[in-house]
Parts: structure tokens; sequence; C-alpha cells
């Protein structure tokens, strides 16, 4: 492992990836899709972390990230860099304005620029036109010459006056540190046009990714109702710790008239040396806001599925209620990992007046089983998980990745499923 920092070499040997938090560890494996750009980050982050735990100030050497990156063939951020994941894309996200079922965005990674290619149908997804925004290109207005070396979560949401929000990450830098940013933008015309707000807006905030001070996998749902809160977007992420305040899955609010984000309330602390991931929010028909996230309590890949709710606006949330105990992958853990390296317990979540729907995939024993719960008295009270996967289909199938979705009392449960045996 090459000398990154004034420590020794064997100081630095004596470190694994493992020994990065389990949720620092997750953003780079997902964000950093390229094997040599991750080795590049990765030791950075080590030794940032052995610097740390001896009481010094990490000072990196070696090549700067431009010079790294034009090592291996990238010249600069309107490139990017090939993610070398099979396909076209990855990441897929998809709203629907709540004032038109036909007018549909969708937007997804593109592979080989990280990019986030926008469409927009108003035919119901017969016909598409490409958005004028490019996510890159702004990031290079925004810090000319950067260098991206790696990004991912695009979310969109629609508001009830057909404004398209949209929220994206970029890890990018030319000089020392990396920058782990999570970027705001808004469409007024259903997303063929973006309008990129001034930086303290559109920047909902950036940090260290070798220190690991970041703010990672984020879910947005709006206001819809009509009530006090009307138009108010919410977004849940999870923040590692560090300047943007206490480490947790955050529940961040911009409101009606806010040109970005205002407002951020720790919905489910970290616990020790746990960790919270995989949040999902929504919105109810009485403007109450909803989150499940998974709580993982510092062994490895166990923890909980937990439920939480604001009756306030996001200015509060219930204590977290546990549904139920469950398990998921870790990153650099093969042994963890099912059907690929990149399964793992993410929560779905649902809400149709007061029937709260909760869905998640789980490890616990080798296998990865699918789960479902619900709530009839607005999240006061939940079911016994159901397994029900192994319920329709019998033994001998993963489970993996469920999404659920309800509206007008139907609930509808999508998944992978995959044979056990190939």
């Amino acid at each position: 492992m090459k000398l990154l920092t004034t420590l020794s070499v064997v100081a630095i040997a004596q470190l694994s990836y493992s020994q990065l938090t389990t949720a620092h560890e997750h953003y780079l494996e997902e964000k950093i899709r390229n094997p040599r750009v991750l080795e590049y980050v990765k030791e950075h982050s080590l030794a940032y972390k052995l610097a740390k735990d001896s009481g010094e100030t990490y000072i990196p050497q070696g090549k700067t990230p431009a010079a790294f990156m034009e090592s291996i063939g990238c010249q600069s951020a309107a490139r990017g860099i090939d993610h070398e994941f099979s396909g076209g894309g990855a990441e897929p996200y998809i709203a629907i304005n709540p004032l038109d079922p036909d007018h549909i965005a969708v937007t997804y990674m593109n592979r080989a620029d990280t990019d986030y290619p926008i469409y927009v149908s108003l035919d119901g997804g017969s016909n598409w036109t490409a958005s004028t925004f490019s996510p890159l290109a702004q990031l290079d207005i925004y810090a000319p010459g950067t260098f991206v070396l790696g990004n991912g979560d695009p979310v969109l949401a629609f508001d009830n006056y057909g404004t398209l929000h949209l929220t994206y990450i970029y890890a990018h830098g030319s000089g020392f540190p990396i920058l782990g940013g999570m970027y705001y933008v808004y469409s007024s015309d259903g997303g063929f046009n973006f309008t990129v707000p001034a930086d303290a807006d559109h920047v909902i905030y950036e940090g260290d990714v070798f220190a690991g001070d970041l703010l990672d996998r984020q879910w947005m749902s709006c206001d819809n109702t009509g009530g006090v809160d009307e138009g108010a977007l919410y977004m849940s992420a999870v923040y590692f710790g560090g300047g943007f305040g206490t480490a947790g899955e955050l529940v961040l609010k911009k409101g009606l008239t806010d040109l970005g984000f205002t407002s951020s309330t720790v919905a489910v602390p970290f616990i020790g040396a746990g960790s919270a991931q995989f949040g999902n929010v929504k919105v109810d028909d009485n403007g109450g806001v909803h989150m499940a996230c998974m709580r993982l309590d510092g062994a490895p890949g166990d923890g909980s599925i937990v439920y939480v709710k604001s009756t306030d606006g996001g200015t509060t949330f219930s204590s977290p209620m546990i549904v139920a105990p469950a398990k998921t992958g870790l990153p650099n853990d093969a042994a963890t990992h099912v059907v690929h390296n990149r399964d793992n317990t993410a929560t779905s979540l649902a809400v149709d007046g007061s029937n709260v729907y909760i869905a998640w995939s789980d490890f616990t024993g080798g296998g990865l089983k699918g789960y479902f719960a619900y709530s009839s008295d607005g999240g006061l009270t939940f079911s016994a998980p159901s397994e029900f996967g192994e319920e329709l289909f019998g033994a001998g199938f993963y489970h993996v990745m469920p999404h659920v979705a309800a509206d007008n009392g139907r609930v509808s449960l999508s998944w992978y499923k995959t044979d056990t045996i190939t």
C-alpha cells in the first residue's frame, strides 16, 4: 500500500477496509464504481482514519485527484469515468405528475460519463423528450476543472404545482480534499429545463470524502395535501457525522417558497458504533411525515427495521419504533451477500390514509427473504412481518429489493426473485 501520510507504511498496512465505518464504506462502494478510483480513495480514507486515531492531522501525499484521474485517462469532468457496470445505466428513478398521470419524468446514472440523463413524457410513456439540463455540465460550471470520481442517487419528486425537484450526488475534486456533495435543482416546466438556485441552495451539503463527512442515500416526498405545509419537499438522507451536525438518518425540509432545504431533523440517531441506513420518506393525506430505515447496532450487518413519524411538519419525530429485526449485506464482505454485492436491506415505504406499509429484504441465516409489515392506525402499531416470497413461491428462491405502493385501498408489491441454485 502506498504511503499517503507522514505515518509509517507498516502502520497503514495494519488497517483493512472493514475498519472504515459501515456507512462510509457503503458510500465508497456505491458511489465509486471504477475499481482503480475506488482503491485510490479507500487508501486515502484509511490513511485519514489512521492519522485521526493517532491524534495527528492528516496530510495527503501522492497524486492529487486531478493527476490521478489524468493518469487513468480521464481529462475533465465533461468526460467523467466509466463505472464499469453492465448495461447502459443504473439506479433509474421515475416520477409522475400528480396533476397529470400522463406526465412522467425519469432519470438514471449514465454508465460512460457520470451524467444523469433526464427524459420527459407527456403521453404516458409512448414518447420521450430529453431534458436540456445536464447535472454533469452544471457541476463543471459550479466547480470548473473538477474531476468526477463517483456519483449516484438521482432522485425526482413532483409537487402539486407541477414543479419537478431533482437531487443527486457527486464525489469530485481536482486537488485535496475530494468533496462528496449532494445538490438540488428544480424544473418549473415539468423537466424540460431546470433552474439552478444560488450555491447556498444548490449545494445541500459538501464534505470531505476521506473523512467520511458525507450526506448520502436521499429519498424525497412532497406535501400535496393542501394543508399548512402544502408544497413542502421532504428528504430523508443518512449523515455520517461531521460539520453538518449529529450523525443519523435525517429528514430535511424545503418549504414551498424556500429556494433550497432550510431545516433538518435527526429522525433516527446513530447508537454507539452502529448507524442507520436505507431511509425512505412519505407524506400522508394529513401532512404527516413518515420515515422508515434500517438501524444497524454495530454487529456485522445486524439491526432492526425502524419507523418514525412527525405530525408537526418534520420539526420533531416520534421515538424509533422497531418493526422487525433484520440483517443486511455489507460492503467488502462477500459472506454477507447472496445475489450480488449491492443487495441490502433498503426499506420501501407507502402510505394510504391511515395505513402504512413497509417492505424490505432480510439476510438472516444466510438466505435472502422478502418481508412486509403494515399499520392500520397511522403508524402507532405494526403487524408481525409476513415473509411474502416464500408464502407465494415456496422454498428455493431469494427475494431481493421489494417495493411497495398503495393508493385508494389497493396495495402492490414488486421485487426480484431468483432461484437459489443458478
